[in-house]
């Protein structure tokens, strides 16, 4: 099961587009990942950015989703309150 996870490890250091990378910029141990600063710096700000744009993408399908409702609870109350005048 090791070996699985050490090979996709790989792969995705050896698709990563990091300016300047060498092979020499990580090492695979037995259950952990050794980088140099720059190639875990240049990983993490795509990994922000991925998880930003989902944030976004949720974002906006929630306001989708809640805009009428909202519309919707909104004309409910302005009725009540023209009932009560």
């Amino acid at each position: 099961m090791v070996c699985v996870f050490r090979e996709l490890c790989r792969a995705i250091l050896d698709q990563s587009s990091v300016p300047g990378r060498t092979s020499a910029d990580y090492q695979l141990g037995t259950t952990r990942v050794f980088m140099r600063e720059n190639l875990e710096r240049h990983l993490e700000k795509e990994r922000s950015d991925i998880l930003r744009s989902a944030a976004v993408t949720l974002q906006v399908s929630a306001g989708y989703l809640k805009g009428p409702l909202c519309n919707q609870e909104r004309r409910g109350l302005e009725r009540r309150l023209a009932e009560n005048e």
